[in-house]
C-alpha cells in the first residue's frame, strides 16, 4: 500500500508544475519572445551571463506538457482519494464543489478585468498586429457577452473563453475525466490498461484531442495502481542519477515540442511523471512549507493567474507607454502579482468549500461506522436470555444514535 506521509510528498511535483505554468503565461504577457528579443538584441552584443538567461527563459517555457503533468497527477490523487470505499452520488457531489464554483468565479472577475483594463486602464493594449497577446486580447474584449459566459461555463465556447482565460481548455478535459472516472474506476486493473492501449491507438489513427487528453489521466490511474502492487525501479538509484535522468527527460521534452514532434513529447512526459512520483513515493523527502502550501492554493492559482496578470500589463504599459517589454523583472515581477491576485478567491471560496467537503466526509464515515448491531431473533434457543438481552438493548440504543463509546458499552449493559 502507498503511506500516506508519501503521498504528502507529491505536493512537490504539484507546485513546481503550477510555479512552471504561471512563470510561462507570466513571459506570454509580459516579455517581447525569444525571435523578438533576439532582433532587438543581437546575439553578437550579448554578455556572459546573457546567454545562461536567455537559455532559461527557452527551457522553462515549456508548454501543453506541464498541463500534461497535470492530468497524470489528477488520475493519479482521484484513484488515491477513493481508496477506501466509493460511492457514486458522493463522488459527483464532491467533484462539482471541489472544481465548479472556485471556475464560475474566476471566469467571472477574469471577464471584470478583461472590462476594467480597456475602459479604465489602458485601451492601447488592445492593438491587433504588435504580438499575439494583444491581437488575441482584441478578439477575447469583443466576445465579452452573456452567451459568451455560458458557453464558457459549459465547455461549448468556440474562440477565446469568456474574460480571456486562455487556461480554461484543460478544465473542460478535467471535468470529461472526471464523468467518466466513475466508469474508468469499475475496470480492473489489466483492463483499465487495456483501455490505456485503446485510447493511444485511437489518437494515432484519429489525432482526436479528447482520447490523447484522456489517455493522460488513464496514465495517472494506472500508474497508482501498479505503485498500489509494488511498481518500482529494480535497483536503488542514487539521488544524483535520479537527478540527471529528470532533467535530461525534460530538455528532451523541451526540444521536441519545440520542433512540433508532440506525440514523442508526451511520451516522455509519462516517463518524467513516472520518475518523479517513483522517486517521491520511495524516498522520504522534506517538503518545506512554503511548497506545501503552494500546492494547496494551486488550483485557485491556475484559475485565476491570467486575469492577475493582465491587470498588471495593464498598469505597466500605461506608465511606461510600452506594450512590448524587453527586460525580465516585468514577467518575474507580474508571476508574483498574479499569485497574490489569486489567494482571495482561494480563502473566500476554495478553501471554505474544502473545508465543507471536508466535514462532510467525517459525517459520512461516522454513519458508516455506526452499523447496527444484527441479534438473530429466528433463533431463539441458541441464544441464552443473559446474552440475548444485553444485545437486543445495545441494537436498541445502536438505533437510537444514544450509544456510549465502545469503551463504555460493557458498564452500560452491566447496568441494565
Amino acid at each position: 500500500m502507498i503511506q500516506k506521509d508519501k503521498v504528502a510528498q507529491l505536493h512537490i511535483f504539484r507546485a513546481i508544475a503550477a510555479v512552471g505554468v504561471v512563470l510561462t503565461h507570466a513571459r506570454f504577457v509580459l516579455w517581447s519572445g525569444g525571435e523578438a528579443y533576439v532582433a532587438k538584441f543581437p546575439v553578437q552584443k550579448w554578455g556572459l551571463f546573457e546567454y545562461p538567461l536567455f537559455f532559461s527563459d527557452l527551457i522553462t517555457s515549456l508548454g501543453p506538457q506541464r498541463v500534461y503533468l497535470f492530468f497524470i497527477l489528477s488520475g493519479f490523487f482521484a484513484q488515491y482519494s477513493i481508496r477506501n470505499r466509493f460511492s457514486l452520488p458522493n463522488y459527483l457531489r464532491k467533484r462539482f464543489l471541489r472544481l465548479y464554483p472556485a471556475y464560475i468565479a474566476a471566469t467571472i472577475l477574469a471577464g471584470i478585468a478583461l472590462y476594467v483594463s480597456f475602459l479604465y486602464i489602458n485601451s492601447n493594449i488592445y492593438t491587433e498586429g504588435v504580438r499575439e497577446y494583444n491581437s488575441r486580447l482584441v478578439a477575447g474584449y469583443q466576445e465579452l457577452s452573456p452567451g459568451s459566459f455560458l458557453h464558457s461555463l459549459s465547455f461549448t465556447k468556440s474562440g477565446e473563453y469568456f474574460g480571456f482565460g486562455v487556461q480554461y481548455w484543460s478544465l473542460k478535459q478535467e471535468f470529461f475525466f472526471c464523468l467518466l472516472f466513475p466508469l474508468y474506476n469499475l475496470l480492473p486493473f489489466r483492463n483499465q490498461l487495456g483501455l490505456l492501449g485503446i485510447c493511444v491507438a485511437l489518437v494515432l489513427a484519429t489525432g482526436d484531442a479528447i482520447f490523447f487528453h484522456q489517455s493522460f489521466f488513464l496514465v495517472g490511474m494506472t500508474l497508482y495502481k501498479g505503485f498500489e502492487r509494488g511498481l518500482r525501479i529494480p535497483t536503488t538509484l542514487p539521488t544524483w542519477l535520479y537527478g540527471t535522468a529528470i532533467m535530461g527527460l525534460y530538455m528532451g521534452i523541451y526540444l521536441l515540442s519545440k520542433l512540433g514532434h508532440n506525440y514523442p513529447a508526451s511520451l516522455l512526459t509519462v516517463a518524467l511523471a513516472f520518475l518523479v512520483l517513483e522517486f517521491l513515493l520511495t524516498r522520504t523527502v522534506r517538503v518545506p512549507r512554503a511548497v506545501a502550501w503552494f500546492s494547496e492554493v494551486s488550483y485557485s492559482v491556475y484559475l485565476n493567474h491570467m486575469w492577475g496578470l493582465l491587470l498588471f500589463y495593464a498598469v505597466l504599459s500605461r506608465i511606461s507607454g510600452d506594450l512590448v517589454f524587453y527586460s525580465r523583472w516585468p514577467y518575474y515581477t507580474g508571476a508574483i502579482v498574479a499569485i497574490i491576485c489569486s489567494l482571495p478567491s482561494y480563502y473566500l471560496i476554495e478553501k471554505p468549500i474544502v473545508a465543507y467537503m471536508h466535514r462532510l466526509g467525517r459525517r459520512e464515515t461516522s454513519r458508516a461506522s455506526a452499523v447496527p448491531l444484527i441479534v438473530p431473533m429466528a433463533m431463539p434457543r441458541l441464544w441464552s436470555p443473559a446474552v440475548q438481552l444485553p444485545l437486543q438493548r445495545a441494537q436498541q440504543l445502536l438505533m437510537a444514535n444514544q450509544l456510549a463509546p465502545a469503551k463504555h458499552l460493557p458498564q452500560r449493559l452491566a447496568g441494565r
